[in-house]
């Protein structure tokens, strides 16, 4: 079973040699290591010449390949350039600031390989400090045990549209490529477009007749970092700069109800983000009045500040 990763790097060159670092100490490496350079200004593609040159003997075994664009175009657009040149069977993504537990990929291997699986989302560990996400716990009625730290969805849709649920944050999801293979990232968006993309793939693969396993494994295999500045995390200037979330174009009005839900879902964490990263309150109010008809449509979920 070949496993293909690929990393979109844009202006992590503090972080990324602790990134390639996690990857090359794995259990079982990947096939295939594909670095989209989003036309970086920090010296971040230099970081990577010099660590694959320093760790030629770690490397071997892995096709690496590093594709540098020549204008800056978000993480969507990344990820897709290094999704259409991956050929291996299971595809995952790593953000360029965050870390893989060694196990992380012998543990989808195995449960693609052992348990069937297709989707598997995992659990992240925030650094620092040791908040983990999703919370099994309460997701008990909506999981089996399969082995160890491996959970089988028994409704997949029902489980990633829960409150508190969380998938695409710091690609946390790994696949088979076959069932990625009809969907792309919202080239647009900067934030938010990773759990569309997944609910997308999610839903395909559901819908095509066939039939499918997706999985949770809770064991926090991956370490997502807090970075000031980040994406997720910067200040904004104006309130225009932050772009609508993808997902509630797509679900916003659709009726069914895992869709609707997973909107309202979204709608909260992107009004909370909006919130905490506008600069006054001025801006906050014109952010509310420009966007009243998605107050009215969420309203309720918002000001009760609940997913």
């Amino acid at each position: 079973m070949r496993f293909s990763l690929i990393i979109p790097l844009y202006n992590k060159a503090a972080y990324i040699n602790e990134a390639l670092g996690s990857v090359f100490r794995q259990t079982k490496r990947p096939a295939e290591l594909i670095i989209v350079d989003d036309a970086s200004t920090d010296g971040s593609l230099d970081r990577v010449r010099e660590f694959l040159e320093k760790h030629a003997h770690s490397t071997a075994g892995t096709d690496v390949r590093i594709i540098e664009l020549l204008s800056n175009a978000g993480p969507g657009n990344a990820r897709n350039v290094g999704f259409e040149q991956a050929t291996g069977d299971i595809v995952s993504f790593l953000d360029a600031d965050d870390l893989l537990h060694p196990r992380y990929m012998e543990e989808v291997i195995s449960a693609v390989e052992k348990h069937g699986i297709d989707f598997l989302v995992m659990s992240i560990r925030y650094v620092p400090g040791d908040a983990r996400d999703p919370d099994v716990h309460t997701l008990r009625d909506k999981t089996r045990i399969l082995e160890g730290d491996l959970h089988l969805l028994l409704n997949p849709l029902d489980v990633v549209s829960s409150p508190g649920f969380v998938m695409g944050v710091g690609c946390n999801v790994a696949a088979k490529r076959h069932w990625m293979a009809r969907e792309r990232f919202h080239e647009g968006a900067r934030l938010n477009e990773g759990i569309d993309y997944w609910y997308r793939v999610l839903n395909g693969m559901l819908s095509s007749g066939v039939q499918v396993r997706a999985g949770l494994h809770a064991g926090a295999l991956l370490s997502v970092r807090i970075v000031e500045g980040s994406l997720s995390r910067r200040r904004y200037q104006h309130w225009k700069e932050i772009d609508y979330p993808p997902l509630l174009l797509r679900y916003g009005n659709s009726r069914n109800p895992y869709d609707r839900r997973l909107a309202s879902v979204i709608a909260w964490r992107w009004f909370r983000h909006v919130m905490q990263h506008t600069p006054s309150l001025w801006q906050k109010l014109h952010f509310m009045w420009y966007y009243r008809s998605f107050m009215k449509r969420y309203g309720w979920s918002l000001l009760s500040g609940k997913e």
